[in-house]
């Protein structure tokens, strides 16, 4: 807590203030008349009000000399306080003004205050002043519990924002002087008690139920002001008597005053009409400040309120959200991180009931307006390794700084000893939280661009594909190395160094070739370009030797670079009426990546690869050559009917795992209207940070404009894409990292900073991305380590901290290192209401929706929708405000009231839906998702619409709903994949009739084009770029609208022609609109409010079946253990250790629970018994398939098999020999020999009594 400013002069007076504060109280209200008429006389030496009216005049003449008299003064009232000894009371009688739930005073909104103050004296007429505010006092709940009866409430807040804000003021006011500060401060009531409220004068448990639901009751705050001794008075305005009462101000005629008397003020702090004092004829109101502002929802007031020279109290009310608001888009950019939480949890069992994880969305090369640090930053010791940053304690006499991630003393280097607290270096200003450093190692070699290009592909497209790389060859700076490979049936490794003729060696498209043979047939083993050797300064790179053959600068080789993209033809290999062409694609990345793995490995490389149909030949082929064999859909990837998918799936990977490790990125671009293998292929980009681009044809300008902004520059003419990246997250000891999505892979690095859990790319602290531009962002996830909250004997309010170090190769040709460190306040006691204050929805939307499309990438699409689903209702349950059994008192703050809608629009988006998608598509939209910062997340999430009509000055926002859909307007759609102008029919017929070419029809005009201007502003930046259409009410791509919209009326709605309302646009669907699902939404949350206790004794059984010694999935077990408070995770392991002799068999597993622990044994059942007998090696059940068990069983086994199942209560036989008659029967199933023989004739011979089962 901060220390209570104090006055040097009075420490008698301060010490005892809490004593004399009671005694004041108890003598006023018991005290006889002769005895007050004696306190007035002793008063009476102060310039007091000397006709007093009642006893609360009296009260405020008591308060007026406690602000104002010296410690000798304040001593003499004691002694004569305890000369007229009375009973002691807590009983007061102060104003008080209502809360709300909306109302909160943060730490350091005092400064806003003193910055509004301060703006207010500028201008001329009279404000309020500092000098004004004499005193504050915080004062417990249950010193006011007495006047329940009274008008006369406060609003409550936490006694230490009471004493930030007096400490702040103190000393930015520079008066404490001439007005010292008293803070009264008592213990605080215990959470959740509560007394009766009387707004309107009379009881009222209503009024008192609703104060109960607003705020957690703990301390009253009282803000004193002292109208004497002030700055010059205002001056009165005397135009409108009626509006001078006694000499007040003329003020807002939005307030309520009739005839100069306060008879009620609309207060913003409880949304309520609140009553003063019973003596309002004599209150004058001294000033009025209010800025309202519609976007900040609650103002920012202060009432100052006085009765000649007597203090009086007055309501601070901050709405801090739109700051708060504004405050993390600052944040972003400025760092390029948003949190889910701004402040964090303080324990480990708090965090788990955010539902929301801790986590961060970061963007590490955003494009910063700070100069680059030319010299090498200052780290802290191993295992550490943090850099040097503003949270640093740093003793600038002994040149030491403090680690605030380890706590280790580091020592300054020996450039720093001119540092001084005036004298800092810009690493350690409190503003350059994101530094960059310019490191003096060069990289090994320039930029490298590899040109992977399909040949097989219609001439017209080839052309077009041909013309473009030719334009993007002087968009790249004059030493970027340039190579060229080309595939069809058979794949070209183009020698362009070679300048007789046009060379190229040949691969077979049909061989998979690894890194050595590609070296031996390139002639790269014996003379290839030594890796991770930089160049000397002042001195030409190293050779490259015999990798120069096929990679050459742009300036010194444009000609034969030109030349050799110009001579591209296309396949020549025949192709079939019904036949696809036989294109090699999988072999001829293999080969690009084996040609730079040997050569340029971390070094900052790009292969880009441009496809123009499905890889139908060698390792990596998605579908054979003949066309009557479709490709895959997700028909047949979820019945697993697919040929090629899972060959095709391994081979990628295992070349995008090669091609990270190398530090080189792949970059996909499609121009085909049918698949090109995309989703077996995602691995390539997803893994290497590489880009995806996904259009109908290379004659498009929409590849063309796309492909062309991958070479964008920055003012210094540098290309706006870093290489060779990597990504470091170090952590305080209250945090762990749990894990990383988006397009990385790990460098599996084991630190303190790795949390137990997963999540996403998880089990490591540094990740490795290959490529990144500055919009690339990643959601890193956390967890809280804390069992217990934090230190009470620690100052101020403790911090949690991350820093990000991310290590790239600059274009330039240098390597820089991003430093971003982040601190967020820890949580104070459980319920503390900063952490609901602090959610960033918009920034937890795009993280949750990156986890969601993590899940549906390896879980069935229904069960990713029910955890979305279940997340949000656990989350509404968690935050939201209702009564019990009444779902209409459902209420979300502000900071939450958005979620769920993101939350409906993820539920129908095409991350998540797959539906009227092909594979391709759908493993395109995930991979733009994962690359996105927050912004461009949430237009794919929920997507904007802006109308446009004659009536109305340019676009304007509307809900993204059909009832938007108007005949007069023109809509403006935007998905981020595509921008969409719909004309409504009216609009439509309008158009086709020409009106906009008439004369006197330019308004009309004016609102057709407005919406493409507008499209035309918002692709100007997008990347890739999106997919323009221009469509009509009516039309078949009205469609693409359509399908974004909230159904609110559908075929299923009531009114109107077959039940559908004519005023509104009808969409043909089943999908529930967003007023049902928040109406379910609203009814949900009481089913979790209370959950049942569990009883410790009670034991409960499940059975389930499981492959033996392999952990089952998550989301299989979850549904029957989930409810019962079990970890399927950690179930899942001890279902594996107990099956382990069951290995690869499906066995019955029965879970004896009690007390949320789980006991796992096997149940026998006779087939598995029987298979297990036979001692088959393991498989792999997903690899094989059809399995024969061809063994044989001696009879033996078989008699043992029988005894088990009968001693398990699991054969129906009296006797041991109908048990063994039952087992035969399944050995025969099953398909294996007894004895050499077939259980059939066993069991007859049996039956025939040739062979004697014994007794049991």
């Amino acid at each position: 807590m901060v220390e209570t400013p104090t006055h040097d002069s009075q420490p008698t007076a301060s010490a005892c203030l809490h004593s004399l504060h009671q005694q004041v109280d108890s003598f006023i209200e018991s005290a006889s008349p002769q005895q007050l008429d004696a306190l007035e006389s002793f008063l009476g030496a102060k310039p007091v009000n000397t006709h007093l009216q009642d006893l609360y005049d009296l009260q405020q003449q008591v308060a007026s000399f406690f602000l104002s008299a010296p410690s000798q003064q304040l001593d003499a009232l004691r002694l004569f306080l305890t000369t007229q000894p009375v009973p002691m009371s807590k009983t007061t009688d102060i104003i008080v003004i209502p809360p709300a739930d909306e109302v909160d005073i943060r730490l350091g909104h005092a400064r806003r205050l003193q910055h509004i103050i301060r703006e207010e004296n500028e201008q001329d007429n009279w404000q309020f002043t500092a000098s004004h505010l004499s005193a504050i006092l915080v004062m417990p709940m249950d010193i006011l519990s007495d006047v329940a009866s009274s008008d006369r409430l406060l609003g409550f807040f936490h006694a230490d924002i009471a004493l930030q804000l007096a400490a702040d003021l103190s000393y930015e006011c520079k008066y404490l002087t001439s007005n010292p500060f008293f803070i009264w401060s008592y213990q605080p009531l215990l959470s959740g008690q509560i007394f009766e409220v009387n707004f309107d004068g009379k009881d009222s448990k209503e009024d008192a139920e609703k104060m109960k639901n607003m705020v957690d009751l703990q301390w009253a705050l009282i803000v004193m002001v002292s109208i004497a001794g002030a700055a010059d008075p205002p001056e009165l305005d005397d135009s409108d008597d009626d509006d001078s009462n006694g000499g007040a101000m003329e003020v807002d005629p939005g307030t309520m005053y009739d005839d100069g008397k306060v008879q009620q003020v609309s207060t913003i702090l409880a949304g309520e009409s609140v009553g003063f004092p019973h003596n309002h004829d004599k209150w004058s109101r001294e000033d009025n400040y209010e800025s309202t502002s519609q976007d900040a929802g609650l103002p920012f007031i202060i009432d100052v309120w006085s009765l000649g020279t007597i203090p009086v109290m007055f309501a601070i009310s901050l709405d801090h959200r739109k700051d708060l608001k504004d405050s993390w888009a600052e944040v972003e950019d400025r760092d390029g991180v948003r949190l889910s939480w701004n402040v964090l949890a303080s324990t480990r069992m708090e965090a788990s009931r955010l539902i929301v994880p801790i986590s961060a969305l970061l963007t590490p090369i955003k494009e910063l307006n700070k100069p680059l640090l030319q010299y090498e930053p200052v780290v802290c010791k191993p295992p550490c390794r943090a850099v040097l940053n503003p949270f640093c304690n740093v003793d600038v006499r002994a040149k030491i700084w403090i680690c605030p991630f380890c706590l280790q003393r580091n020592v300054l280097p020996r450039h720093y000893a001119d540092i001084s607290a005036e004298n800092v270096p810009p690493e350690m200003h409190g503003m350059n939280t994101t530094v960059e450093y310019q490191l003096a190692r060069p990289a090994p070699a320039p930029p490298i661009f590899m040109f992977v290009v399909d040949t097989c592909q219609e001439e017209e497209s080839l052309q077009a594909l041909k013309d473009t790389l030719v334009m993007s060859l002087s968009l790249l700076p004059p030493n970027t190395l340039v190579g060229l490979v080309t595939f069809g049936t058979n794949v070209a490794v183009h020698e362009i160094g070679y300048t007789e003729c046009q060379k190229a060696y040949v691969f077979r498209g049909s061989k998979d070739y690894t890194a050595k043979q590609v070296q031996e047939m390139l002639g790269l083993a014996a003379a290839g370009l030594r890796p991770n050797i930089p160049p000397q300064q002042g001195r030409p790179p190293p050779p490259m030797g015999a990798a120069s053959r096929f990679l050459l600068p742009v300036q010194q080789a444009e000609f034969q670079i030109t030349n050799a993209l110009e001579q591209m033809r296309k396949d020549p290999w025949p192709v079939a009426n019904d036949r696809r062409p036989l294109r090699c694609t999988g072999v001829a990345v293999s080969v690009a990546v084996g040609l730079l793995e040997t050569s340029f490995q971390n070094a900052g490389t790009r292969i880009m690869l441009f496809a123009g149909g499905p890889p139908t030949e060698g390792p990596g082929m998605v579908v054979g050559p003949e066309l009557r064999e479709p490709i895959r859909s997700h028909h047949d990837i979820d019945r697993d009917n697919v040929k090629y998918f899972k060959k095709a799936l391994k081979f990628y990977d295992n070349l995008s795992k090669r091609t990270a490790h190398n530090g080189h990125i792949i970059d996909i671009f499609a121009g085909c209207l049918d698949q090109v293998g995309l989703l077996e292929m995602k691995g390539l980009a997803n893994s290497t940070g590489g880009h995806i681009i996904l259009t109908d044809s290379f004659t498009s300008s929409q590849f063309k404009q796309s492909y062309i902004r991958v070479f964008d520059k920055d003012d210094n003419d540098n290309l706006l894409m870093g290489f060779n990246a990597s990504l470091e997250a170090i952590t305080t000891k209250e945090l762990k990292v749990t894990g990383l999505i988006g397009h990385a892979v790990s460098l599996n690095k084991k630190s303190s900073c790795v949390g137990e859990t997963e999540c996403g790319i998880g089990g490591t602290s540094s990740w490795k991305m290959c490529g990144i531009d500055p919009t690339s962002s990643y959601g890193i996830y956390f967890e809280v380590a804390n069992q217990g909250g934090p230190t009470p004997m620690q100052q101020g309010p403790q911090k949690g901290m991350m820093q990000f170090l991310t290590y790239y190769q600059h274009s330039s040709g240098q390597y820089h290192l991003r430093v971003t460190t982040v601190a967020r306040n820890l949580s104070g006691p459980a319920g503390d209401p900063a952490l609901a204050q602090s959610f960033d929805q918009e920034a937890a939307a795009v993280l949750m929706a990156r986890i969601a499309v993590f899940k549906a990438e390896v879980d069935d699409g229904p069960d990713v929708l029910r955890w979305v689903d279940r997340m949000l209702i656990r989350l509404c349950s968690k935050f939201a405000d209702y009564r019990k059994d009444d779902p209409t008192s459902f209420r979300l703050d502000k900071n939450f009231t958005l979620y769920p809608q993101f939350m409906f629009h993820l539920r129908r988006s095409q991350f998540l839906q797959v539906f009227n998608n092909s594979p391709d598509e759908t493993a395109f939209y995930r991979h733009v998702l994962n690359h996105e910062y927050v912004g461009d997340s949430l237009i794919m999430i929920q997507p904007t619409l802006d109308s446009y009509a004659l009536d109305q000055d340019g676009g304007q926002p509307v809900l993204l709903d059909s009832a938007s859909i108007q005949p007069q307007t023109v809509l403006l759609l935007d998905t981020f994949f595509q921008i969409l102008i719909f004309h409504g029919e009216t609009m439509a017929e309008w158009r086709k009739a020409g009106y906009q070419d008439q004369e006197g029809y330019e308004n009309f005009k004016a609102v057709l084009d407005a919406p493409k201007e507008d499209a035309r502003e918002l692709v100007q930046d997008r990347f890739p770029l999106p997919r323009f259409i221009i469509c009509d009410a009516g039309g078949s791509q009205a469609r693409f609208l359509l399908s974004k919209l909230n159904p609110s009326t559908t075929h299923a709605t009531s009114g109107g022609y077959g039940g559908v309302s004519q005023s509104a646009q009808t969409i043909f669907t089943d999908d529930v609109s967003l007023q049902t699902f928040m109406d379910h939404l609203m009814k949900l949350p009481f089913a979790l409010a209370m959950p049942p206790k569990v009883d410790p004794n009670e034991v409960k059984i499940i059975h389930l079946r499981a492959t033996g010694g392999e952990v089952g999935a998550s989301a299989t077990l979850a549904p029957k253990i989930g409810p019962l408070g079990l970890s399927p995770k950690k179930v899942g392991e001890d279902i594996a250790k107990a099956t382990g002799d069951w290995k690869g068999l499906r066995v019955t597993v029965r879970l004896t629970i009690q007390n949320r622990q789980a006991a796992v044994s096997v149940v026998p059942s006779a087939s598995s018994l029987v298979i297990r007998a036979l001692k088959e090696p393991p498989r792999d059940r997903k690899k094989e398939k059809n399995i024969k068990h061809s063994k044989s069983i001696p009879l033996d086994e078989i008699i043992e098999i029988a005894k088990t199942m009968r001693a398990a209560n699991k054969s129906l036989a009296r006797e041991l020999k109908g048990s063994v008659l039952e087992i035969l029967g399944t050995a025969f199933s099953v398909g294996c020999q007894v004895d050499g023989r077939s259980p059939k004739d066993v069991s007859d011979d049996i039956k025939a009594g040739n062979i004697d089962i014994p007794d049991e």
